[in-house]
């Protein structure tokens, strides 16, 4: 029976390609030519048909490679053949495959070698690991590299012996791109064997070397409990002061409470390093979220400012802010104004108060729209009601008439919905009216609502 090209068109708009595998290779060389058709459907079509007869044809198996190996004439046709045929193999996953597929991550078209680097990916074989490597640190085209470390990834997770190469690699190579996509690919398999090699890492020179290697401990020790421990050990233990910071950072990063106390123990060691150094145990504590920092970060904001960096006192600040926005008691103690946020930095507190937030409202007007009930019967009316008369006087000094009409509009309808049934008379409360001229100093104001002091 001859099939001619007409019939192969009509089985793949049909969606019959599972028809054109039973015809096996009395197909393959027309299906081969339609690889160059102008509509995808028509190439796709026959690229997933080819590869569902080459897996049990051999002869189909290596026409596929001779066309992949053979130049042709017509340059534009040619390439859609030849990427055609890549794809196919990529989909066949015969480790015979590789060599070819190699050769050809060489060719003059884009287009060939991004779609070997997705082939070699698919395939798995571990000896295409080095000729990746290169490629994907050394292509001027994004979207190459990029297709050479997913395939890396590929290869890493279908080829567990193929990460000893990585991790040499990462060790031993003298070229900062490789080692720096070595530790990405590293990271991204989950490889637990590599993390001795990524703590080493962290003490390369090269910045884009260092953060890789973190991103990649922070990814396996998010799953792997041991790798978490031994971030805690490096922390406690180590003495280099890059692998100290970055295991401080990692932590903070991976959010789990039972860094809180080795980071707080190290709050001395990196003071001691420098005043800048410990900003980033600061900012780890910050990121976790446990109350339990708040009192040493409260020791931080009563330091002498002649003993400390302003930077630590203004990560500090924010740190207890975002404390406060996943811890319930810290939040009402900051609104309360009961904890000592921003001595000596009574600017930065007010910008760290209002960040991320849509509107000009403070840290408290957020939490009125999100929390507020909850917030406000915990405290009490009677504090809720001079905190909201306290917050009135400080933003006098920051808003417009009109703006703060809105807010006090909010504030009372709050007071009104979560109070009413237990005082309704004093809901017509003695809030500073709008017309009293704002204080001149703003500073002042913020100063008095956070109850600064020594």
């Amino acid at each position: 029976m001859h099939i001619c090209n007409e019939d192969i068109l009509d089985l793949i708009q049909q969606g019959k390609t599972n028809e054109l595998v039973k015809l096996g290779s009395r197909v393959v060389k027309p299906m081969i030519s339609l690889l160059s058709h102008s509509s995808m459907k028509v190439r796709n079509g026959c690229i997933e048909a080819l590869a569902e007869i080459a897996k049990t044809d051999e002869t189909t198996f290596q026409r596929l490679i001779e066309e992949l190996n053979t130049p042709r004439l017509n340059v534009e046709q040619y390439i859609h053949v030849k990427r055609g045929c890549i794809y196919a193999l990529g989909l066949v996953g015969d480790k015979r495959a590789a060599k070819s597929l190699i050769i050809s991550l060489l060719h003059g078209s884009d287009d060939i070698r991004k779609a070997c680097a997705e082939a070699l990916g698919s395939i798995g074989n571990q000896k295409a690991v080095s000729a990746l490597l290169i490629h994907a640190s050394s292509n001027r085209y994004f979207d190459i590299r990029q297709a050479c470390v997913m395939a890396l990834i590929h290869i890493g997770k279908k080829d567990r012996h193929s990460s000893y190469e990585l991790i040499n690699e990462l060790n031993t190579n003298s070229s900062l791109s490789i080692k720096s996509i070595c530790a990405r690919v590293l990271g991204m398999i989950g490889e637990r064997r590599a993390v001795d090699a990524l703590i080493e890492g962290l003490k390369n020179s090269d910045e884009n070397v260092r953060i890789s290697c973190e991103k990649s401990l922070i990814l396996i020790a998010k799953s792997n409990e041991k790798t978490f421990q031994r971030l805690i050990k490096e922390l406690k233990t180590n003495r280099n002061r890059k692998i100290k910071e970055t295991c401080a950072d990692a932590l903070g990063i991976i959010g789990d409470k039972r860094a809180v106390d080795v980071l707080i123990e190290s709050l001395d060691d990196f003071y001691r390093f420098s005043r800048e150094a410990e900003v980033t145990v600061i900012n780890a504590l910050g990121l976790i979220g446990d109350p339990k920092a708040v009192t040493p970060l409260i020791r931080i904001l009563k330091r002498d400012i002649k003993k400390t960096s302003p930077n630590s006192q203004k990560k500090a600040n924010k740190a207890l802010v975002n404390i406060a926005k996943l811890d319930k008691v810290t939040f009402y103690l900051l609104i309360s104004g009961l904890l000592p946020i921003g001595k000596n930095n009574t600017e930065d507190c007010i910008g760290i108060l209002t960040e991320n937030t849509d509107e000009k409202g403070s840290c408290f007007i957020k939490i009125i729209c999100e929390r507020s009930e909850e917030c406000a019967l915990e405290i009490g009316m009677e504090k809720t009601l001079a905190t909201i008369k306290e917050y009135i006087g400080f933003i006098k000094d920051y808003y417009t008439k009109e703006e703060l009409k809105e807010i006090q509009i909010r504030l009372y309808s709050f007071y009104r919905k979560t109070f009413e049934e237990e005082s309704s008379s004093r809901i017509k409360m003695d809030l500073p009216k709008l017309e009293i001229k704002p204080p001149k100093r703003g500073p002042e104001i913020c100063a008095k609502l956070l109850r600064v002091g020594s």
